[in-house]
Parts: structure tokens; sequence; C-alpha cells
């Protein structure tokens, strides 16, 4: 029997809007260093992508990921695609203060006492604007600090 890549239905769309958007390359494998494409980018235009596609057998996980890195050490992720919260053509966004702790944008953060660390919140169903509005935010570390809320 043969193994034949199996698609389903909204990869398709997944992988026609990855055809829209500018590659920089292909996601490192593990342990390699991830290339900085996108020092201080502000428009969603001028963005990098790098291809994350992964095979599993008959099935494939396709995601496009993009890292921003602004100069008051502040970086944010998005991706698009399979396992990101959102749409085809929408993005997940998530953002990272000058000392790599993910924060949220809506407030506090949230304690695991399993794994003894803090976690912020992604930025889901973003569209280019929106990603726009939150990378100028970051590029200007511009979120009020709200605490730590401890939920354990």
């Amino acid at each position: 029997m043969e193994n034949t890549l199996e698609f389903r239905d909204e990869q398709f769309d997944i992988l026609n809007h990855h055809n829209t958007l500018p590659l920089g390359g292909n996601m490192p494998g593990e342990g390699k260093p991830i290339p900085k494409l996108n020092n201080n980018t502000l428009k969603f235009k001028d963005i990098l992508w790098l291809r994350d596609y992964n095979y599993y057998n008959t099935r494939a996980s396709l995601k496009y990921r993009a890292f921003i890195d602004f100069d008051n050490g502040w970086y944010v992720s998005i991706i698009n695609g399979d396992h990101a919260f959102a749409d085809f053509d929408e993005y997940e966004m998530a953002i990272f203060n000058s000392k790599g702790q993910m924060i949220n944008p809506f407030g506090c953060l949230t304690y695991m006492s399993d794994t003894d660390e803090w976690y912020g919140e992604v930025l889901e169903r973003l569209d280019p604007e929106g990603v726009e509005e939150y990378l100028l935010k970051a590029s200007k570390a511009d979120f009020e600090d709200t605490g730590e809320c401890i939920i354990v």
C-alpha cells in the first residue's frame, strides 16, 4: 500500500494563502538559530515569513511563521496556518518583553503551579491591520503592566 499525503479541505485555503505571503526561507531544524529577517518591521507587507511544514505519515501540518525583533528588546511571533487560533487568512501573535516573558496585552499573567511558570495570552484572529497595530505597540513597549494574577 502506497503512502499518499492527504490534505484536509481547509488546508488548500492555507496553501493558497501562503502563496500570497513573501517567503524568507524555511524554518530551521530543532536547535538551529532562527534567522533574523524582520528587525523593527512595522508594516504587514514587509514581513518575511518562514515556511514551517511538517509531514507525519500521510498527514501534513502547514504553518508560516514570522519573528520580529525590536530595538527595545521586545519581539513578536506570528503564526498563520494549522494549529493557529485563526482562520486561513488571519494571524495569531504572541508578544514577548525584553526579559523574554510572554505578555498578556489584555491584563495580567497566568501562573501555572505545575510548571512554576507565568504565561501571557496570544492575540487571536488578527487581520493585517491588527498585526500592524500590535507591532507598533510592541515596538514602543506600549502595554500597561497590570501585574500578576495567580491562577493555580
